[in-house]
Order: structure tokens, then sequence, then C-alpha cells
């Protein structure tokens, strides 16, 4: 059970059937690094997103004021005003820290590639399931949020807005994981990850390699001790048959 879970997991020999593993990651790399970028200037689409919402208020405010409740529109719009703005400037302080922060892990996994460091490698892997997990979490919470504020009902867009921030990442978290695991552990065995083979089986190749030297060292010992012993016994018959010297002392 757990050699087929591994295999499955950590057993990729290509990404997408078409790119090597180091390829791939050095892509994902890329990737990585941009939208940590992003989030670093993110300040400018919260921006842009606050005023959206404040034209969506206003126009609430104008509904009420059309039904002849003025007084309850400016109190729901002053509430719901002051809640956004405090929601808004969280959300830019969180989003540029995590892009600091995911600046920090792409460069760690640009190391690791390089080197072909595995801890520098995994920790890069780390950085991104934690990244695909916040976005998943975002994802459903953004999309509940357009929903329940009818944001969608007045701007459909903002539904793709929601997907093009998280909901990608979300959905493509786990093959990507799937895919940096696998390049991770055909390093870890001496791979490259242009070999288009998977860890397991380049593991196998080299359990056989080994195999194949130790019963070539394994043979050639024996047949150096059969020499040894073919030679032994060649010069014993010769010592025997030798006639013994006699030495003659000089008058």
């Amino acid at each position: 059970m757990c050699g087929t879970l591994s295999r499955f997991v950590g057993g990729k020999r290509s990404a997408c059937k078409c790119m090597t593993l180091r390829t791939f990651t050095i892509f994902w790399l890329t990737i990585f690094t941009l939208v940590s970028l992003f989030e670093l200037v993110a300040g400018s689409y919260l921006t842009s997103a606050r005023q959206m919402v404040d034209m969506i208020l206003e126009k609430l405010r104008e509904i009420a004021f059309n039904a002849g409740t003025e007084s309850v529109a400016d109190y729901y719009y002053e509430v719901l005003q002051a809640s956004f703005g405090t929601v808004w400037r969280a959300g830019t302080c969180l989003t540029v820290m995590r892009g600091l922060v995911d600046l920090g892990g792409a460069a760690v996994g640009i190391y690791g590639v390089w080197a072909k460091k595995s801890w520098a490698l995994y920790t890069f892997l780390g950085f991104n399931v934690v990244h695909f997990a916040i976005d998943f979490i975002l994802f459903i919470a953004a999309m509940s949020v357009v929903n329940t504020l009818y944001i969608g009902w007045f701007y459909p867009s903002a539904y793709l807005v929601v997907f093009a921030l998280y909901g990608w990442l979300a959905i493509i978290g786990p093959y990507v994981s799937v895919v940096l695991l696998s390049y991770i552990w055909v390093v870890r065995v001496g791979g490259t990850g242009t070999e288009m083979k998977s860890f397991f089986e380049l593991q196998e190749e080299q359990d056989k390699a080994a195999t194949a030297t130790a019963e070539r060292s394994g043979a050639k010992d024996r047949d150096e001790e059969a020499t040894a012993r073919v030679e032994a016994s060649e010069k014993k018959p010769l010592l025997e048959n030798a006639e013994p010297t006699i030495e003659v002392d000089s008058p």
C-alpha cells in the first residue's frame, strides 16, 4: 500500500508528458518568482478593488434612498465602508508580507536547483504546499464574500478576478507538488531530472549496476584464487623432484 502510494506521489518521470522534471521545476520557479513579485505590488490592485466595492456600496445606498430609508442607508453605508477599509488595509499588508516570504522561498528553490541540494528543494516544496493551502482557503473565502455581498451580481467578472488571484493556484497545487517531489527524489539518488526516468527506475538501475559490479568483483576474486591454487600445485612437484645440493668443503 505504502509502496504503491509513494510511486503515485513521487514516481513521476516527466511533467505533462512532454517536459523533463528539471525543465518543469525551472519553469515553475519562474512562475513562483513572478507571483511573488506581483504580491509585492499588490496594493495597487487591492486599491482598485476597493474602488469597485465603494461603487457597489454607493449603488446600494442609492437604492435605499429611493426606497425612502435614508437613515438606514447612511448607517449601513458607514458600517460597511469602515469594515471594508480595515479589511483592505490588512489585506494589503498581509499580501505584501506574503510576497516577501515567497520571494525568499523562490531564492532557496533557485539555489536548490543550481546546487542540487535536497534540503533546499524540500524547503521550496514546503513553501509551495503552504502557498497552495493558503490559496485554497482564500479562494473559498473570497468566493463566499463575492457571493454574500452580491458583488458577483453587480460585477460577474469578480468571480474571474478571484479565480485569477487564487483559484488556479489552488487547483494545480497538488500536481505541482507531486512533480516537485519527484524531481527532488531523482536528485537525491544522483539524477539530474533530464533522464525522463522516475526515482524508482533510477534506483533500480543503480541496484542492478551495484549487483553486477559485485558479481564481477566476486568472479575476479575467484579467478585469482583458482589461478593461485594452480600455480601452487605446479610448483609443489618441482620442489619434491628437485635433487638435493651437496656442499663439499675445500681442503
